[in-house]
């Protein structure tokens, strides 16, 4: 089976939660991000899928490890427990496969403002500008053309000031 080691049931497939371990025959997916072990060859195909439906999801942007993998980050309250998702672009890490797709859209909507000149600090972050109104108050922009550190309030506004440069 490709993508897949067989181990008997004499064998030791050194996997440490394994419900098969010395049992019986059985699989494991051999992705550094899986190790999902199964007897049973039908379900084969169903985890061939569900990696199909799990890395278009991901796109390149996040890394999947099932709940027999350590995930090596540290203080992660999932690693060893259950399956997960690692952002590569920043600490996110979440349990819910649907709050992957949210959190790339977040990151989707953080290039757009970075692409128009500005950065995001939000309502409890300190922007650590001079005598700003905005800072651990409310979500605000701040414009990166050099020396300049003007506030908008939203995405409406940027395209205003950025034709002031």
């Amino acid at each position: 089976l490709e993508g897949f080691n067989k181990f008997r049931y004499n064998e030791d497939c050194e996997h440490e939660k394994c419900a098969y371990k010395h049992s019986s025959t059985h699989y494991h997916c051999i992705r550094s991000d899986c190790g999902y072990g199964f007897s049973d060859r039908s379900r084969l195909v169903q985890h061939i899928a569900r990696h199909e439906r799990i890395d278009k999801i991901m796109g390149d942007e996040f890394r999947q490890f099932r709940a027999s993998v350590n995930c090596f980050y540290e203080d992660c309250e999932f690693s060893s427990k259950a399956t997960h998702f690692h952002c590569l672009k920043c600490l996110f890490a979440c349990a819910d496969s649907s709050k992957v797709s949210a959190h790339r859209k977040y990151h989707i909507k953080l290039q757009n403002i970075s692409s128009k000149g500005f950065v995001k600090f939000i309502g409890s972050q300190d922007c650590e500008i001079p005598f700003c109104p905005h800072s651990k108050k409310q979500t605000h922009y701040h414009c990166t053309f050099q020396n300049c550190n003007h506030a908008v309030l939203g995405p409406a506004q940027m395209a205003p000031h950025k034709l002031k440069h």
